[in-house]
C-alpha cells in the first residue's frame, strides 16, 4: 500500500471585522450605482488604504494604531449607511432593494467583537 502525504498550503482569509466592514460598503456603494443612487461620497481609496493599514499595524502588533484605523473603518461604514438611507428615504420600492444590505451592515457597525481582554490577578 503505497499513501502520498503531500500537504499543499492553503491561503485561507480568515474573516476580521474589518474585511467584513469594507465588503458592506462595497457591497452598498454597488447597489447604490446599480440603481443610480447617488451617494456624497464612496470612500473607495480611503478604504483600501485603510484596510492594508490595518493588516499591517496588526501584524507589527501595532495595537493603538489598528484601532484607530478599524474605528476610521467602521466611521466610514456608517456614512455610507446613512447617505444610502437619506437617499432611499422616499422611496419604497428602493427601501425593500436596500433593506437586506443595509441591515448587515448595520450589525457590522453596532455588534461587539467577541475578543476577551487579558484579565490580570491582583
Amino acid at each position: 500500500m503505497i499513501v502520498d502525504t503531500t500537504v499543499m498550503p492553503k491561503n485561507i482569509s480568515f474573516p476580521t471585522d474589518s474585511k467584513l466592514q469594507n465588503r458592506s460598503r462595497i457591497r452598498l456603494v454597488k447597489l447604490a450605482k446599480k440603481h443610480s443612487v447617488t451617494l456624497r461620497q464612496n470612500y473607495n481609496h480611503e478604504a483600501k488604504d485603510l484596510l492594508v493599514k490595518i493588516n499591517n499595524y496588526l501584524h507589527a502588533k501595532q495595537m493603538k494604531r489598528a484601532k484607530r484605523s478599524m474605528k476610521r473603518m467602521k466611521v466610514i461604514l456608517g456614512r455610507v449607511i446613512r447617505d444610502c438611507e437619506r437617499k432611499i428615504s422616499n422611496n419604497d420600492v428602493l427601501k425593500e432593494l436596500f433593506k437586506e444590505e443595509l441591515q448587515n451592515g448595520s450589525s457590522f457597525l453596532f455588534s461587539q467583537s467577541n475578543r476577551q481582554k487579558n484579565l490580570q490577578s491582583s
